[in-house]
């Protein structure tokens, strides 16, 4: 098939190996094009080299499309977690690179925002989970209480916290078991049944 009249570019056959050593070569030196869109094509890439995406690691308007590269290193993820946009910082949670040492590493960040996020995430160890129902922050304690990977003993003992609002995220928590549910009807505040908010 001709295009505009002339023959198509053809190439000569190369093996996977070579196919996938020339990708990253070329991905590698793209990352450095003084062209905005074409660094960004490059960050969105699954295939792009690891070094090439910690190179662009630097150019804030790429995190985002970092937090969702599969092939993102846990190097440059341990940045994103702390990122100003929150859409970052959950894609950096779910992460598959985002290995339970980053996140364990995080459980005693200053900033309670970043613990809380770790507190939510689903790939968060229940051990790691067990130390943050410690926190003093009611903001991780309740994305604690709500993680579906919560040990048990933890969800219980929130449950009877003196806050509602914990107790409320308990209930709300998929993995809550139903003797623990069960606690909820016959809980009482001020002699007066406990009702689920709207």
């Amino acid at each position: 098939v001709s295009v505009g009249g002339k023959e198509p570019h053809s190439f000569p056959p190369i093996n996977t190996d070579r196919r996938t050593e020339l990708q990253a070569f070329i991905l590698t030196h793209l990352a450095t094009d003084p062209d905005a869109s074409v660094r960004k094509a490059v960050a969105f890439n699954p295939v792009t080299p690891p070094e090439a995406l910690t190179c662009l690691a630097g150019e804030v308007d790429l995190h985002s499309v970092l937090a969702h590269n599969s092939n993102t290193p846990p190097t440059v993820l341990v940045g994103l977690a702390t990122d100003e946009d929150e859409e970052v910082r959950k894609a950096f949670a779910d992460h598959p690179n985002t290995t339970p040492e980053i996140l364990a590493s995080l459980t005693s960040h200053p900033d309670e925002d970043v613990r809380a996020l770790v507190a939510a995430a689903v790939s968060t160890p229940a051990d790691l989970l067990e130390r943050l129902a410690n926190d003093p922050s009611d903001w991780v304690l309740d994305s604690v209480a709500r993680n579906p990977r919560t040990p048990l003993k933890v969800l219980a003992h929130l449950s009877t916290d003196e806050d509602g609002v914990l107790r409320y995220a308990v209930l709300e928590n998929p993995s809550t078991p139903p003797e623990i549910l069960a606690m909820f009807a016959t809980d009482v505040d001020d002699d007066e049944p406990r009702t689920v908010p709207e």
